[in-house]
């Protein structure tokens, strides 16, 4: 079965960790299974329009497994909950082979069963093949979405970001790049969304998350499972780049996550080896050079990593199948610290969010 595991670390560092059981709360999408990530910490917290700042919702009850709710039929979805406790859930709808991907917006609230407002978001438009050129091999099904995108709240406003391959884009460099990564924002909540524009060229199944100076965010994004190694991209406010930090190099490519120490970037990555290497950005320099993060790894396999008021942890696994056992690391500028907490065994692949207030959730699936 499903359980949901919550620790507070709001307490000191050195006091005894606390669990408790809650519901596991399963949302679908149609034939995609949805996992939590970790919400980004770059802003105070997005709050969805006519939010008043209500956290009293009544006293508690019982938990109990609530049923499913069909949001639509779609791949690779992802979700940022708000402090009014708004799910504002993303996943990209497959065009096939005759049609561009396109990705859909719903806005599921507190206590309802459908979307408060919904819509999809058109493909960006990808240049005419009749153009000739480098764009003579434009096709519908080369406009797709092989990451997912990926919500983000970035001073009080939801952003998308999505990237493109491998249809040939002109870029604001003046130059082309089949793979493009691209931006949308609203004001409105996800009813309405502005775009895209072209923030870069990184393959970005990693995730996203917003760093840096809150009133101006950049945003970074990370591969996972590339050739060659994991690579970040940093995009500063308004910008586009081609520049890359390569964090990992060989078969240092796989399960890239990104997290925030405060309003710095650190990465989670693995090996085929048995090997999860972690990096922070130092906060000084060009993000984009990997001379500018620290460099640190232990053993362990399918790395996860999360960021808040609690601190940055890393979740990893003793085997690189399922059933292995689990342990959480704290880290501490970009280095693992004090014992790992052993966090037992899953038949499946576990999920862990950290929210606003430092309290871990952590799903799993026992025997």
């Amino acid at each position: 079965m499903g359980r949901t595991v919550s620790h507070d670390l709001r307490a000191p560092r050195s006091a005894a960790w606390t669990a408790r059981l809650t519901a596991t709360v399963l949302v679908a999408l149609g034939i995609a299974c949805a996992h939590v990530g970790a919400a980004s910490a770059a802003s105070p917290g997005y709050h969805s329009p006519g939010y008043a700042g209500q956290t009293n919702f009544g006293a508690n009850v019982t938990p109990t497994a609530l049923p499913a709710i069909t949001l639509g039929t779609g791949k690779y979805p992802d979700l940022l909950v708000d402090a009014a406790g708004t799910a504002h859930v993303v996943f990209a709808n497959d065009g096939g082979t005759s049609a561009p991907d396109t990705y859909s917006v719903c806005n599921l609230q507190r206590g309802i069963k459908q979307c408060a407002t919904s819509g999809t978001v058109p493909a960006p438009a990808t240049p005419d093949p009749a153009q000739g050129g480098i764009f003579s091999g434009n096709i519908p099904s080369g406009n797709h979405d092989f990451d997912g995108p990926v919500p983000l709240d970035i001073g009080n406003q939801l952003f998308v970001i999505e990237r493109r391959f491998p249809d040939q884009f002109p870029t604001p460099a003046g130059s082309t790049s089949d793979s493009n990564v691209f931006e949308w924002s609203s004001s409105d909540g996800g009813a309405t969304l502005t775009g895209p524009g072209d923030l870069g060229d990184n393959q970005m199944a990693g995730g996203a998350i917003a760093y840096g100076d809150p009133s101006a965010a950049s945003i970074g994004t990370i591969s996972r499972t590339e050739t060659g190694g994991t690579f970040f991209q940093g995009t500063g406010p308004g910008s586009y780049t081609t520049a890359k930090a390569q964090l990992g190099t060989g078969d240092q490519a796989y399960d890239g996550e990104l997290a925030l120490d405060g309003t710095r970037p650190v990465a989670a990555f693995a090996d085929l080896s048995g090997n999860v290497f972690v990096r922070e950005y130092s906060g000084q320099g060009d993000v984009n050079d990997p001379a500018n993060w620290s460099e640190s790894s232990f053993h362990g396999f399918s790395p996860q990593i999360i960021g808040g008021a609690a601190g940055v942890f890393v979740l990893s696994s003793d085997s690189d199948i399922n059933d292995g056992h689990l342990s959480l690391r704290r880290i501490v500028s970009g280095k693992a610290t004090g014992a790992a907490i052993a966090m037992g065994q899953s038949l499946s692949a576990p999920a862990i969010a950290e929210d606003a207030s430092g309290r871990i959730s952590f799903a799993y699936t026992d025997k």
